[in-house]
């Protein structure tokens, strides 16, 4: 074999070389997959291998623990007022009815206009005014319940100003009978005449002013403007008689009371007592038939 040939030792040419230092290298960043498109398989290759299809769905939205609580609307028996048939709040509230008070005490005054008619009419116009200025009032603190107010002061309010919605109440309800009044005594006065022409003898004096006081308090409690002094009377009813129990006794007192007006008007034989005008217009002033 032949000999390999000897090793030459070449001179340096340059400076040597220096050795770097490490520096390490940064980690990569972290991309968010994003959605890749799913690869189509080419027709003639059926068992092609697709690349994974990667999707990045959103977090689901986490509501507050802590939600607004809404606006508290006052209770019906706060405001006075009531649910209706579609759930709406509404204002004001009707007053629960006692029909058969009402009417014993319809019939309380007849009664009473038949010994004492100018009573019976100043007992209508007070309780008449009574009414107005009760209904006024009750819709005076609801109105103000209704706009946010709270504790005694509405009926404090109310109760202030009560003074004067009554003698509102008191013109108002005067007005309200006069034109029933003036109807009243023409039909009395008309069947006074029917009577004494056709029997030769007038009537007690009781039978013309009771059915004068029927016509006015039918007309009072259902013409016009008569809405405020229905509620006020219903809404001092309930007042008066909140349960069974009360009811019977405002029902015990009318009866007992509309038992002493019979007993007085059968006492009197049907003569009625002007009081508290007994020199006032009399039946006899008017009715020139019966001379």
């Amino acid at each position: 074999t032949p000999a390999e040939p000897p090793t030459e030792a070449l001179p340096v040419m340059g400076p040597p070389t220096q050795v770097m230092p490490v520096v390490p290298a940064a980690p990569p960043a972290q991309q968010v997959p994003q959605a890749q498109p799913r690869p189509q398989a080419h027709p003639s290759a059926p068992y092609a291998q697709t690349q994974p299809y990667v999707q990045h769905q959103p977090a689901p939205y986490a509501p507050p623990q802590h939600q607004p609580q809404p606006y508290a609307q006052p209770s019906p028996q706060e405001v006075g007022a009531w649910q209706g048939e579609a759930g709406q709040l509404a204002w004001p509230a009707p007053p629960p009815r006692r029909p058969m008070l009402v009417w014993l005490g319809h019939l309380l005054l007849v009664g009473l206009a038949a010994v004492a008619p100018y009573v019976s009419l100043a007992v209508l116009l007070l309780l008449g005014a009574s009414a107005r200025t009760w209904e006024r009032s009750h819709q005076s603190i609801a109105a103000r319940r209704l706009r946010g107010a709270t504790g005694s002061g509405p009926a404090w309010s109310a109760g202030f100003a009560s003074p004067f919605r009554f003698l509102l109440g008191l013109v108002e309800t005067a007005l309200q009978v006069l034109f029933p009044l003036i109807l009243g005594l023409l039909v009395g006065i008309a069947v006074d005449a029917s009577w004494t022409l056709l029997q030769g003898a007038p009537p007690p004096d009781a039978v013309p002013f009771a059915l004068a006081m029927v016509v006015t308090v039918l007309i009072t409690w259902v013409g016009l403007g008569s809405r405020t002094t229905r509620n006020g009377a219903h809404r001092m009813l309930d007042a008066a008689a909140p349960d069974m129990l009360w009811g019977a006794v405002v029902l015990v007192l009318l009866l007992l009371l509309l038992g002493a007006v019979a007993f007085a008007l059968m006492a009197r034989e049907g003569m009625v007592d002007y009081f508290p005008f007994p020199g006032g217009p009399r039946l006899e002033d008017i009715a020139l038939w019966r001379r």
